[in-house]
């Protein structure tokens, strides 16, 4: 089953930073309570409140979903109405910058979780990863660069946590539930495509139209569900493919052949044999994972018929450039060149098909077994 992932998300027009309304609030009782107008209701007994370090109180009426900023609780006039504007957050998530975001506070649902949250900027603008939602929430500070006052960012609808971005000046960026992890990354291209693999947690992500993407717009990277640090794409008609292990493109390391619909392929670094399976009929640039075939030798065998071997040493097809010899039951397989002797255990046992390991000896005194 090919790993062909398509779809993208990137990120729309931000949402009004307008969108408010104008009501009333004030302090009495020696500073021991407050009142919150809306549309002539008093609305402070149903929110939940925050005291910030700088003496400003943060109120969220979850009924409606509005923040209100009071400010300078201690200073202002005791019973006397205050105008403030209350802000319509989407999905109860609001931001403060301090000092033009080098820290901040972020609400969610009124509670202040900014200890829990990731942040990062991304040129003149800010994303928080908040674990209580599970998604990612941009804001487009650049065009606002406004401290201490309460400003509304837009919730991403990344379902998997993976983010990525490119700058436009040869770099990418992928945060995964916040998180940094593209300078612990392999990268490789799958035609205008990009696959990276964390070799830190042993995950594969793959960027959709890397090539064509628009720098520092965000997108959603696809988290491959593959367990090994192998994968392989066919790249034309007559035989080419890339063979990636752990991110990186190491066919110049590898050999095949084609049997049947199949590739066989041994890959140098691992020392073994991979099935591309029925790669003359896949499409090109999607994205398969090999089958490892056995992995203890350099040489496997297969028996197609009762009467017929075939013998891969390192990717080559030696079959023809053997003299076999049965002898108690085993194959042996001479090849004079480099006086190694291949052994087909059990031969007549063996089923047919199946791809096995081959033993190996060196000829030395049997060569005249050979004679």
């Amino acid at each position: 089953m090919a790993l062909i992932p398509r779809k993208k998300k990137v990120n729309e027009e931000p949402i009004p930073q307008d969108d408010t309304i104008m009501v009333q609030w004030k302090v009495y009782n020696n500073r021991e309570s407050f009142a919150l107008m809306l549309n002539e209701e008093d609305i402070s007994e149903r929110t939940t409140v925050y005291l910030t370090d700088e003496g400003d109180m943060v109120v969220f009426d979850p009924e409606v979903g509005i923040y209100f900023l009071l400010k300078d609780i201690d200073n202002v006039p005791e019973d006397e109405w205050q105008n403030v504007l209350g802000h319509f957050a989407e999905d109860g998530v609001a931001i403060i910058s301090q000092n033009n975001l080098e820290n901040y506070y972020c609400f969610y649902e009124g509670e202040n979780v900014s200890q829990n949250t990731e942040g990062f900027r991304i040129a003149d603008d800010f994303c928080v990863w908040i674990p209580e939602d599970e998604d990612y929430y941009f804001l487009t500070y650049g065009q606002q660069q406004v401290d201490d006052e309460i400003l509304i960012p837009k919730p991403l609808e990344i379902d998997n946590g993976a983010l990525w971005y490119k700058d436009g000046e040869g770099s990418f960026w992928l945060y995964v539930n916040g998180i940094a992890v593209a300078p612990h990354c392999n990268n490789s291209w799958v035609g205008e495509d990009l696959l990276l693999y964390d070799y830190e947690n042993d995950a594969w992500y793959y960027f959709v139209d890397y090539d064509t993407a628009t720098p520092l717009a965000l997108y959603k990277a696809a988290i491959l569900p593959v367990q090994g640090k192998n994968l392989w794409t066919r790249t034309s008609d007559e035989g080419n493919y890339i063979f990636y292990k752990e991110g990186e493109n190491i066919s110049g390391e590898t050999n095949a052949l084609y049997f049947d619909d199949d590739m066989l392929v041994f890959v140098n670094p691992d020392n073994a044999h991979y099935l591309m399976q029925n790669y003359k009929n896949v499409d090109m640039y999607n994205l398969y994972e090999p089958i490892l075939l056995p992995d203890n030798t350099d040489a496997i065998w297969r028996k197609p018929n009762p009467d017929e071997f075939y013998l891969y040493v390192r990717g080559n097809n030696i079959s023809g450039d053997v003299i076999p010899k049965l002898m108690d039951g085993n194959l042996l397989c001479l090849h004079r060149p480099s006086k190694i002797i291949y052994i087909l255990t059990d031969f007549n046992q063996q089923p047919y098909n199946e791809f096995l390991p081959a033993g190996t000896m060196e000829a030395g005194k049997f060569l005249h077994y050979f004679d």
